[in-house]
């Protein structure tokens, strides 16, 4: 099914919702990016038809987006919320759905496009068993920033995933894993769990994972896992709106720990979904 897409642009009594008819027709999100005008995004999942997990932090994301790039732009977040629940008013209550935000930051900044598609979610065996990765040398050019430019430099990496391999890890030139193409990284070394602090997006599923992990007091290490360290990892997960907690058991030949997810891993799985089950709310 294709990706439908909305543009919402700012009035001066009140911003006008219509659809957009693409170029060409996208069946992903990420093809939907390159065919919208470039700028900051975010992307988020629905809960229980139409509620959202932390969404004020999504437009926020994109607020300072926009700052990084140079662009002083302010989301009209009530706005959004209202053009959110008309589309989702169109859709089937009972499915979830997957949303992109791109706020224009070339063309008419401030207008923002809203691309949706159903919710595909991963098989309960993912979960289960955990997932291979490979560890990719892309770098992102502006590391807190989360710019649609982005998408058209790792669609090559994406492309080029060898079956049954399900995402890159970028690695700096001296072996700092810092993120995944669209995930955050953590890894579990002597009973603690390290994530990288600098260098990569500050994921708002990412903030949750640590907020879980403070109130369980695993020890936390704000620093990147190096490539060296593989051997000597007991776990590692990703962490997206779209996946949650997603383990992790393999990283290019390196198995980590007995190659099944790790008690800290499962323990934050289980965490996350309570977070679900707390804070999600009505769009």
């Amino acid at each position: 099914m294709s990706v439908l897409v909305w543009k919402l642009t700012p009035g001066n009594t009140s911003p006008t919702l219509t659809p957009v008819t693409l170029s060409q027709p996208a069946e992903t999100l990420d093809e939907s990016s390159r065919l919208l005008p470039g700028g900051a995004y975010t992307t988020f999942r629905t809960y229980e038809g139409s509620k959202a997990l932390c969404l004020g932090e999504h437009f926020r994301r994109l607020e300072e987006t926009a700052r990084l790039a140079g662009k002083s732009v302010q989301i009209d977040e009530g706005a959004l919320r209202a053009a959110l629940r008309q589309i989702l008013a169109q859709a089937s209550p009972t499915s979830e759905r997957r949303f992109r935000l791109t706020l224009d930051l070339e063309n008419c900044p401030g207008v923002v496009y809203i691309a949706s598609e159903p919710l595909m979610n991963l098989p309960p065996s993912a979960y289960q068993e955990g997932v291979r990765v490979i560890t990719s040398n892309l770098q992102r050019q502006l590391p807190q920033a989360k710019l649609t430019r982005f998408i058209a430099r790792a669609e090559p990496v994406r492309r080029s995933l060898p079956p049954g391999v399900h995402e890159a890890i970028m690695v700096t030139p001296d072996g700092r894993m810092l993120e995944g193409l669209s995930s955050n990284f953590f890894a579990v070394k002597n009973g603690e769990l390290w994530t990288a602090q600098e260098g990569v997006l500050a994921g708002v599923t990412r903030s949750l994972v640590l907020e879980c992990a403070q109130r369980m007091n695993i020890p936390l290490r704000g620093e990147a896992i190096r490539v060296s360290d593989l051997p000597a990892l007991e776990e590692t997960f990703i962490s997206s709106s779209s996946r949650g907690v997603l383990p992790v058991r393999q990283i290019d030949e390196w198995v980590i720990g007995n190659g099944q997810p790790g008690t800290l891993t499962r323990k934050l799985m289980l965490a996350y979904q309570e977070c679900i089950r707390e804070r999600a709310e009505p769009i």
